[in-house]
């Protein structure tokens, strides 16, 4: 009942109506920025940890940050949920400097203030001493994994501070890979400081179907070492999502240039070798035989 009394009230900031995104008064994310199909993808997301696997260029990055601006904003996100004045330390792992800018520019985009927006940790950020004061302050941390790894074993950072992961790129999580690692060392500590209590959450995003389902049971193996049971897939044709592209059905253009006199010129060159290459191969077919 819990639960699904937050997810009412999360739905409520996010989904004022099946057709656009937008909150009350005082919207984390602006009207008709984020798809319908997206707030349905994050409220499930939400409710129960998984892997969330999305069609190929339908916004993967921007459900990312509408999780980074939940888990970010103190008056109206996850610590408003339950009763904090601290934000809390959640770290997204997989991403690449260009796709860390763009998670910024899409937060920009939607009017985030600039103190809400994730922090980027990279070698640039100091000794481990200034780490550990940033993640003592809380907050969304984008972080690459050769610094993270090191930070939980030297208790830079510590499990039991951390809330949860956003993991990009799921489909490159192996047992040996060092995302992989990273979540292993942050679920087993956190099992052992919450005891009785819930651990960590840990909520992973893909984008190439394709990966992971080339080998042996892959998505399984993906999944365990996530940490996670559930799947969660929205492919071009799920009903939602054919639904809103159906509503903004793109206006196409179609031009034709028509070619100059010395553009023709080098398709009659292109004609003539087309017809020497057959040629060649018919008289060599003929003395083959």
């Amino acid at each position: 009942l819990k639960m699904r009394n937050e997810n009412e009230s999360i739905d409520h900031r996010l989904n004022k109506d099946d057709e656009t995104v937008e909150s009350t008064d005082h919207s984390m994310i602006p009207t008709g920025l984020m798809p319908s199909y997206l707030a349905e993808a994050f409220s499930e997301l939400y409710s129960e940890d998984g892997l969330l696997v999305l069609g190929k260029g339908l916004g993967l990055l921007s459900l990312l940050a509408s999780f980074c601006r939940f888990y970010g904003d103190v008056s109206e996100g996850f610590a408003a949920e339950s009763g904090s004045t601290k934000p809390p330390l959640v770290f997204v792992l997989g991403l690449s400097e260009d796709e860390r800018t763009s998670l910024v520019s899409i937060l920009e985009t939607w009017g985030t203030p600039p103190n809400l927006l994730p922090t980027m940790v990279t070698n640039e950020s100091g000794q481990g001493k200034d780490r550990a004061l940033l993640y003592q302050r809380g907050g969304v941390f984008c972080v690459t994994t050769r610094i993270l790894i090191v930070d939980l074993l030297t208790n830079v950072a510590n499990s039991k501070d951390i809330e949860g992961m956003l993991v990009a790129h799921a489909e490159q999580v192996t047992e040996q890979s060092t995302e992989g690692f990273i979540i292993r060392i942050f679920q087993t500590q956190k099992q052992l400081c919450s005891k009785n209590e819930m651990n960590g959450f840990v909520k992973a995003f893909s984008e190439s179907p394709e990966a992971l389902s080339s080998g042996f049971s892959k998505i399984d193996k993906i999944m365990k070492t996530l940490f996670v049971k559930r799947l969660y897939l929205y492919p071009r044709f799920h009903c939602t999502i054919v639904e809103e592209l159906e509503r903004r059905a793109p206006d196409v253009d179609e031009f034709h240039q028509e070619l100059s006199p010395k553009m023709k010129v080098w398709t009659e060159f292109y004609n003539v070798d087309d017809f020497d290459a057959m040629h060649a191969k018919n008289c060599l077919l003929f003395h083959v035989s």
